[in-house]
């Protein structure tokens, strides 16, 4: 058996305007350093997470670490869950 949710992450893609983006082979980049910030710049981060626990184990690291920031999410949370769609 085989569970996909390749429309919903297209969704979430279209959404955001990632549709061009270029696909990458890791969710996160080794050594992605994040840190608390003050301005919100966006969140796709609660969008991947039913992702995450429906069909997508394997970008668990990556969003449990973006979800430790969603309170208030800079520029590089956003390119760092850019990376993850």
């Amino acid at each position: 058996m085989t569970l996909s949710q390749k429309a919903y992450i297209d969704g979430i893609s279209s959404c955001f305007h990632l549709e061009n983006a270029k696909p990458l082979f890791t969710p996160m980049e080794v050594g992605t350093q994040l840190s608390q910030a003050t301005r919100a710049e966006g969140d796709m981060i609660g969008a991947l997470m039913y992702a995450v626990t429906a069909t997508r184990p394997d970008i668990m690291f990556a969003m449990s670490t973006l979800a430790q920031h969603l309170q208030n999410p800079t520029r590089i949370h956003w390119e760092v869950a850019k990376r993850v769609v």
